[in-house]
């Protein structure tokens, strides 16, 4: 068997593969990383081991899939804004002397990418994936291949700077990134900083009220920004848009953003936005194969 585990902020979920690589079994837990590394690992083997208990398997790999900064090498997260109590401490080494199999760690946008990837009947050349939730991840594949930094390290474009301000200061520094304006958390904030109200109330308008429309364009304009500019620079054939608001920005933004693009980029060549299929499995997914194929 081999598992695959998605780390978020308040939640784990974990999906074993067969030797075929299909689906055995999945479940979810609290992640509770304030309680430190050493009681993380106490639960993921417990679920884990009840999991092939259940199902009669063999674990032969572990795939992880979490929120950055992390260092894939050693193992260690270094993300202490979302999974305070985890940082500084290898995962990695510590499951790995647990379950006595090997681990691999990956930013969860990657793990979700694949996951998204294994489902299509003909993947992509040229592919990026948008999560947008707790925070915005993103995932480049060129040819297919992960695209890193020197040193291995996970493009952050969450942080890249977009045409719309927020009143909030993001830790990055900045008022004006693409985590400050779009991710569930920022959404969420200014939607009752400026209305009192649910993200769905106000998008919902539609035109109806102009202060709340001009809320959904600012919203509008800020994925164009950053759309616009991964499409130039990397020149995907396809976006794929998700994360925990994904259907929320289906709904209300990307009809808008997909005409833009077309007049947009049409000196780029086509990019299309799609919605993720594997919904909030796609971490664990892509996780499992991660660890399936590094058996092979």
């Amino acid at each position: 068997m081999y598992a695959g585990l998605d780390i978020g902020g308040t939640s784990m979920k974990c999906m074993l593969l067969d030797a075929e690589k299909h689906p055995i079994d999945t479940a979810s837990f609290p992640t509770c990383s304030i309680d430190g590394m050493e009681r993380a690992v106490d639960t993921i083997s417990e679920e884990i081991g009840t999991m092939l208990k259940n199902s009669g398997g063999v674990l032969c790999s572990l795939g992880i899939g979490c929120s950055g900064p992390l260092n894939i090498k050693t193992g260690v997260i270094e993300n202490p804004y979302t999974l305070p109590g985890f940082e500084g401490h290898s995962l990695t080494m510590a499951l790995r002397e647990r379950l006595q199999v090997p681990v691999l760690l990956e930013n969860d946008a990657n793990t979700a990418h694949l996951g998204e990837i294994e489902s299509m009947d003909t993947p992509p050349g040229n592919s990026i994936m948008l999560t947008f939730g707790t925070g915005v991840g993103c995932s480049i594949r060129l040819d297919g291949k992960i695209f890193r930094l020197p040193g291995g390290v996970h493009p952050e474009i969450g942080h890249i700077p977009v045409g719309v301000d927020a009143d909030i200061l993001c830790y990055c520094g900045k008022t004006a990134c693409l985590e400050n304006v779009l991710s569930g958390t920022a959404i969420n904030r200014d939607a009752q900083l400026r209305f009192a109200s649910s993200p769905e109330e106000i998008l919902q308008a539609q035109g109806s009220d102009k202060e709340k429309e001009k809320f959904r364009k600012r919203l509008v304009k800020a994925l164009t920004d950053a759309v616009l500019s991964l499409s130039i620079i990397f020149h995907p054939q396809i976006i794929i848009i998700g994360g925990g608001i994904e259907d929320l920005l289906v709904e209300y933004i990307i009809p808008d953003l997909s005409c833009l693009l077309e007049r947009l980029l049409s000196t780029y060549g086509k990019t299309r936005l799609i919605p993720a299929r594997k919904g909030s499995l796609a971490g664990c997914y892509g996780a499992a194969l991660m660890a399936y194929t590094e058996e092979r």
